[in-house]
């Protein structure tokens, strides 16, 4: 790609609008997962904080919940 478009890209990812948009795709991918546990027959409870999601140098990063 060129530099206008990673410049772009760049600029459309340090928006609130995307911070937004991936917390909501986060939430979708940790309701899906959950889903996919109980169908497999984990418990409940054991969903609970499975991944958490932290911010490190601006940049999002999930990780296991016991790390």
């Amino acid at each position: 790609m060129d530099d206008v478009f990673e410049k772009t890209f760049e600029a459309f990812l340090d928006r609130d609008t995307y911070d937004q948009a991936e917390e909501a795709l986060f939430s979708l991918l940790r309701a899906a997962f959950i889903a996919g546990w109980k169908a497999a027959g984990g418990k409940e409870t054991d969903t609970e904080n499975v991944v958490k999601m932290v911010r490190v140098n601006n940049k999002w990063m999930i990780l296991r919940s016991d790390q």
